[in-house]
């Protein structure tokens, strides 16, 4: 069987199997960034900042700590305290202080951060889900519990930086 992916990437040839989905995984997961940029960036918005408000939006009304936001948000690259600040200059979230501890912060959605969120949702759903509508849904199922079962196996590597 021939992969689209050997088209895009010709040294694929020949090589194990299990060398191959490295560097389809890699492949994918770059493409898939891209597809998300596209189509985050007409709301100016990065990933990890829509991430970070889909937390705040399913948390919502309920506020959330910066260490629990940081626990939570996929790419843990991501300098959330700049990303909150950004975030709250225009207006999609508020951080309140505690009074009891003035260190300690929530964060909270605000209504303009959740209103963009729904219409992102509403406007782009076929958009964001569409690199995957060729699967079934049994299909999806088979490719989560192959990345579990993948991600276990990092998690056992106990040098990755992984939660």
């Amino acid at each position: 069987m021939k992969y689209i992916i050997e088209r895009f990437l010709k040294h694929v040839h020949g090589l194990p199997e299990q060398q191959k989905m490295l560097v389809s995984i890699s492949y994918s997961d770059t493409m898939l960034k891209k597809h998300f940029e596209t189509i985050l960036d007409k709301y100016s918005l990065t990933p990890p900042q829509y991430n970070l408000l889909r937390i705040l939006q399913g948390k919502h009304p309920q506020p959330c700590k910066v260490s629990e936001l940081k626990s939570m948000i996929i790419n843990r690259d991501s300098d959330v305290s700049r990303m909150i600040e950004r975030l709250r200059v225009i207006g999609l979230i508020d951080r309140k202080q505690k009074k009891e501890d003035r260190r300690a912060v929530d964060i909270v959605i605000t209504e303009k951060g959740l209103s963009l969120v729904d219409q992102i949702a509403k406007q782009e759903e076929k958009n964001m889900f569409g690199p995957f509508c060729h699967l079934t849904e049994a299909e999806a199922k088979q490719v989560n519990v192959l990345l579990h079962k993948m991600m276990n196996g990092l998690k056992e590597d106990t040098s990755l930086p992984l939660p």
